[in-house]
């Protein structure tokens, strides 16, 4: 039978595997950013790039602008402050 997981129980797995290190392969970590990043790509607009290890400790995925991203930069408005994202071009 199968297992039937939530929205909310996803976001806990997810969470988890971000947060308590769940994942501890370093090849395997970033492979799981990489393709959280084409989820959010996909449904918000933008490229994702491959994702990566920072130099101050965290990982990350990069994000280009594309003509999917509404014109007030959409979700990625939040992050990122210094790159501003607005009427579908790089500010």
């Amino acid at each position: 039978m199968a297992k039937i997981i939530t929205d909310t129980e996803m976001l806990d797995i997810l969470r988890r595997d971000i947060e308590h290190e769940e994942i501890d392969d370093y090849d395997q970590y970033k492979e799981l950013l990489t393709d959280i990043g084409k989820i959010i790509a996909k449904h918000h607009g933008g490229v994702s790039k491959e994702g990566c290890y920072l130099e101050d400790g965290q990982y990350a995925v990069a994000f280009e602008i594309d003509e999917n991203v509404p014109e007030d930069g959409g979700v990625y408005k939040d992050y990122d402050k210094d790159v501003t994202w607005k009427d579908g071009e790089e500010n």
